[in-house]
């Protein structure tokens, strides 16, 4: 659709009609309440200092960068379904909420001005993406790159995440080098099928560790404690315990894992459940050594049917 210039600025008159403008001495405008940017270039706006609302560009066909954005969003930040967007140029230096760039499918670049997202961060769904570079350097909650199916790479995502982080689907990611060095909540790398190893990882997880459903996998060398849950199940490559995580805080679960022939290597402490039912290749759980702390049970498969064993460290 093509629209003439005096057609976007009588949008962008619209839209602004809806919102509280203050002048500031630099020539820039304040802006109080929501702004409505789905059918202009944002370009077309005044130069906006701060936006204390929520900034909508989503399903915006005319936009191709960002520049004309809020310098400062105090709200969130959607510019989502843009199926023309090459590259984030021109964003906002601070959003305090959320920030959605996820699912522009001619997205291939996150450098642009972002330097902090107090809320989540989405740039999932981008299927031309390649790289995390450009970033945010801070992101409050949780990061969101899952299902970029062209991501060669995690190096450019932030040092520092607060929540989780979620790459899964990143079917063409060979290595987990780049993730953040610390996580305070959960990991997620679930159906990345072509990772052979968990090298490059944060050391300490918070949360949940889930890297099941990686056809490729393996190793389980990387992570050395989970706090939560690590969740290696449905993994028909992997063959070894060797280097997983020495401390797991709740379950171990390596369900479905039908090319795992050896306990060697399992030193770990588990604070509640060993679950490695369905294991067809592995051993009856009487290869575990006094070494192994299983606070509660080991579960298991012999002939066919589900069986419990109760372990010494259990009450």
């Amino acid at each position: 659709m093509n629209l003439t210039d005096a057609s976007f600025k009588e949008k962008v008159t619209y839209a602004l009609s809806k919102v509280k403008i203050s002048s500031n001495i630099d020539g820039t405008v304040d802006i109080d309440g929501d702004l409505e940017a789905f059918d202009y270039p944002f370009e077309y706006l005044p130069r906006i200092r701060i936006l204390r609302g929520n900034f909508f560009g989503y399903n915006n066909p005319y936009i191709v960068n960002l520049n004309g954005s809020p310098q400062i969003v105090d709200g969130d930040f959607y510019v989502h379904h843009c199926n023309n967007l090459i590259v984030l140029k021109g964003s906002p230096k601070v959003i305090s909420g959320q920030c959605f760039v996820n699912n522009n499918n001619s997205l291939k670049s996150l450098t642009g001005n972002l330097i902090s997202v107090q809320g989540d961060y989405f740039c999932n769904n981008n299927p031309l993406l390649i790289t995390l570079h450009g970033a945010p350097k801070y992101v409050g909650k949780s990061f969101n790159c899952y299902e970029c199916g062209s991501l060669l790479s995690l190096k450019g995502a932030p040092r520092n995440i607060k929540l989780n982080f979620n790459c899964n689907g990143c079917v063409s990611l060979k290595n987990l080098n780049g993730t953040p060095r610390i996580i305070y909540g959960s990991f997620s790398c679930c159906g990345c099928v072509a990772l052979k190893n968990l090298r490059g990882t944060t050391d300490i997880v918070g949360g949940n560790y889930d890297c099941t459903w990686c056809s490729s996998l393996e190793s389980l060398s990387g992570p050395e404690v989970v706090a939560g849950t690590f969740n290696c199940s449905n993994n028909r490559s992997l063959i070894s315990f060797i280097q997983s995580p020495v401390i797991v805080g709740k379950d171990f679960k390596c369900m479905n894992c039908n090319s795992l022939m050896s306990l060697k290597g399992f030193s770990n402490t588990v604070g509640n459940n060993l679950d490695c039912t369905n294991c067809s290749s592995l051993p009856i759980p009487d290869c575990f050594t006094d070494s192994v702390q299983v606070h509660e049970h080991i579960l298991y498969t012999l002939n066919g049917e589900l069986q419990t064993r109760f372990t010494s460290c259990h009450d």
